[in-house]
Order: structure tokens, then C-alpha cells, then sequence
């Protein structure tokens, strides 16, 4: 993931802002279509037995091919 989203909430409440709810759901979309989906759909195809692995590292490399849930 290429940033991280905080929202202090003590900082919130001392300013008395509005959370921009357009902002969080921009950002939550971009993460999903650029960062959460294509590395699910590049690295989760099992090739071997169909279906797909579930249980990856962070580069994308399967840690189980055990696949009985």
C-alpha cells in the first residue's frame, strides 16, 4: 500500500471539522482498484488444482497450499 490515512480524532474534535466523507471513500476506492485487487487477482490463482490460494505473504508468495478452510 502506497499511504496511510489517519484521522486523529482528538485533533477532530478540538477543530470542530467535518470529516470529508467524499475524501475516505476516493481514497478507500484507489487502495481497492490500484492496490488490493490486482494483487489478489495476480498472485491468488491456484494454476495447479483451480480455485485459489488464500494464505500469501506480502510479495505474493503462497505460505499454504492447504486449501480445506
Amino acid at each position: 500500500m502506497s499511504s496511510s490515512f489517519y484521522i486523529d480524532p482528538q485533533r477532530v474534535s478540538q477543530e470542530k471539522t467535518m470529516i470529508d466523507w467524499k475524501q475516505i471513500k476516493e481514497f478507500y476506492k484507489d487502495r481497492l482498484f490500484n492496490d488490493v485487487l490486482p494483487f489478489w487477482v495476480s498472485n491468488s490463482l491456484d494454476h495447479t488444482y483451480g480455485g485459489f490460494l488464500d494464505f500469501l505473504d506480502q510479495k505474493g508468495n503462497p505460505l499454504s497450499t492447504d486449501k480445506s478452510g
